[in-house]
């Protein structure tokens, strides 16, 4: 199935979950790498579930500051790209050996993004209001999180290179309700 923008889904958890990302045409998942998060994946979880994937591309959600534990996770449980939540201090970039997302919500933040050199982020995952995201550069990945309903989807598509999920927690292993994002995933599919 191919979809007609990208689509991140971040916070996955599970197999179930992940496989039918990948067989809807899902562009990159997402695995939250904080212990404290409720939707935390390990690496063994992640490494487990990645290993019954092809043709979908992934993402650790690094909410701390990039440090030597990002590296070493990284190595460990190679993703094909970071996400974290705020421009790196100048240190910290040594850390981000993955193409770069940034999760935010800040205009001021934007502004951070737009002076950094071109090629240092991949991507933007935006979660404010999605008329404050001026495009930045044609290059970068413009997602927009949306949640339900999902009314303003065709608007939010013709402004913006993509959107931005949250994962569905299964109720009981292997049992997920993926009702309205197939609903969504089914209207994004290309004839």
């Amino acid at each position: 199935m191919a979809l007609k923008t990208n689509v991140y889904i971040s916070d996955v958890t599970n197999l179930t979950e992940a496989r039918y990302y990948a067989g809807m045409g899902v562009s990159i998942i997402g695995f939250n790498a904080n212990p404290e998060n409720s939707r935390f994946a390990s690496s063994q979880q992640f490494d487990a579930i990645t290993s019954w994937l092809s043709g979908i591309q992934t993402a650790w959600q690094w909410h701390s500051a990039p440090s030597e534990a990002l590296t070493a996770l990284i190595s460990s449980s190679p993703s094909d790209f970071i996400e974290i939540c705020n421009v790196p201090l100048p240190n910290q970039w040594q850390f981000l050996t993955k193409p770069v997302l940034i999760r935010t919500s800040s205009v001021e933040e934007l502004e951070n993004i737009a002076s950094l050199p071109p090629n240092t982020v991949s991507g933007i995952v935006w979660e404010g209001e999605p008329s404050l995201l001026t495009p930045l550069s044609s290059d970068l990945l413009q997602f927009i999180q949306t949640k339900p309903p999902f009314d303003q989807l065709d608007s939010l598509l013709d402004q913006h290179k993509g959107i931005s999920l949250n994962g569905i927690p299964e109720s009981r292993p292997g049992w997920n309700d993926f009702d309205q994002l197939a609903d969504l995933l089914e209207s994004l599919e290309t004839i």
